[in-house]
C-alpha cells in the first residue's frame, strides 16, 4: 500500500505495541514492536516512516523506521554543519 509518514501517538515497550497517527489523513494505525525496523526506542511524538499493510488483526503499520527531526531529507544533510 506504499510508504507513509506519521507521528507516534503512543508506544508501550513492555507490552510491545503502539499507535501512529498518519500525516496525510490523521488516521490512527496500530503497530507491534516486531514491525520496528531497528530502533525500538520510540517515544510519543517521534516522526516515523512505514508501510501500511495487513497485520494480525487488520490494517497496521509495518516496517517502521524512525526519521530524524526533519524527515528523510535530514539524513543527507547530517554532514552539513
Amino acid at each position: 500500500m506504499g510508504k507513509h509518514t506519521g507521528i507516534v501517538k503512543f508506544f508501550n515497550r513492555k507490552k510491545g505495541f503502539g499507535f501512529i497517527i498518519l500525516d496525510e489523513d490523521q488516521r490512527e494505525l496500530f503497530f507491534h514492536a516486531t514491525s520496528l525496523a531497528s530502533n525500538r526506542n520510540l517515544n510519543s511524538g517521534d516522526k516515523v516512516e512505514f508501510e501500511e499493510g495487513e497485520g494480525k488483526f487488520g490494517l497496521a503499520a509495518l516496517s517502521i523506521r524512525k526519521l530524524e527531526d526533519g524527515g528523510p531529507a535530514s539524513e543527507t544533510s547530517a554532514d552539513a554543519k
